[in-house]
């Protein structure tokens, strides 16, 4: 297996919060028998708007021993670690992986996408985004992340006051999506970096930078009144993005060979000798 690369992440104490991670990783390999390829941070940190107390939400793609893959009986393909409040670890199978890449899953895309590593073996990353690149239908996607922001839009609006972090979870993937529409192509997994390439009135981007600052220092429970402004934003962007969709029609890369050889790719790359 090639070196691992570690990626650096903002923060006085993010060189002890690191091997903390890193070794939690280490010892579910050795405990459960698996190879953890790729980790990496997916949440708010990598999404580029925590907030001081925001915990570490890590996700990793693990490979087991060749043998478990050849069973009759389905194992399950999912591990799951939440030792305290800090750190929220989650991890998916390969196999399961790769499934979800073909299906255009926005989750795993944005783990390949995700600008926080932990842990990557180049080779495995590559052929899983070449996977994703493949199979990415920006309709499917798209239509995910409107669901996304419809929902956190309602919660807003039910409410005089929200967290601010809830503004961000319908900003966000209403960038997504305008970065899909621009594009064509797989998101960024930071925010910032959609919205510098999309359409957005200078005064609905300096509302939003605002509330940027004030997330930056406000507990992750802190709350606001709400934002008139924003809200019949995202409703008239919500109602827009949905009558553009609604006229969209995307055909399904079928070329499942592709998968399975990707798949084989990264047995023989992270299992050679079993």
């Amino acid at each position: 297996m090639e070196r691992m690369s570690l990626s650096a992440m903002p923060g006085n104490d993010m060189d002890d919060t690191q091997k903390q991670i890193l070794q939690r990783l280490s010892v579910m390999e050795a405990e459960r028998g698996i190879k953890i390829p790729l980790a990496v941070e997916s949440g708010s940190r990598a999404w580029g708007f925590a907030s001081p107390d925001s915990d570490y939400d890590c996700r990793f793609v693990y490979v087991k021993p060749k043998v478990s893959y050849l069973s009759v009986f389905e194992e399950k393909d999912t591990i799951e670690f939440t030792p305290d409040a800090v750190f929220d670890l989650g991890g998916w199978d390969v196999k399961k992986a790769v499934a979800l890449l073909v299906k255009s899953n926005a989750v795993i895309l944005e783990w390949l996408s995700s600008g926080v590593v932990y842990r990557k073996d180049e080779r495995v990353w590559r052929v899983l985004w070449r996977v994703g690149q493949a199979f990415f239908n920006p309709v499917a996607v798209s239509w995910h992340y409107l669901s996304m922001a419809r929902n956190k839009l309602a919660e807003i609006e039910q409410a005089a006051n929200a967290k601010i972090k809830k503004y961000f979870y319908v900003m966000r993937p209403l960038a997504c999506i305008g970065f899909i529409e621009a594009h064509g192509s797989i998101p960024h997994m930071e925010y910032r970096k959609n919205l510098a390439e999309i359409d957005v009135s200078a005064a609905i981007r300096d509302r939003i930078e605002l509330l940027m600052r004030q997330k930056e220092t406000a507990l992750e429970g802190d709350m606001i009144p709400q934002d008139k402004i924003l809200v019949d934003f995202f409703r008239t962007e919500c109602a827009s993005v949905e009558n553009r969709l609604s006229a969209l029609h995307h055909e399904k890369n079928r070329n499942y060979e592709q998968a399975d050889k990707a798949f084989r790719e990264i047995l023989e790359m992270v299992r050679p000798n079993e």
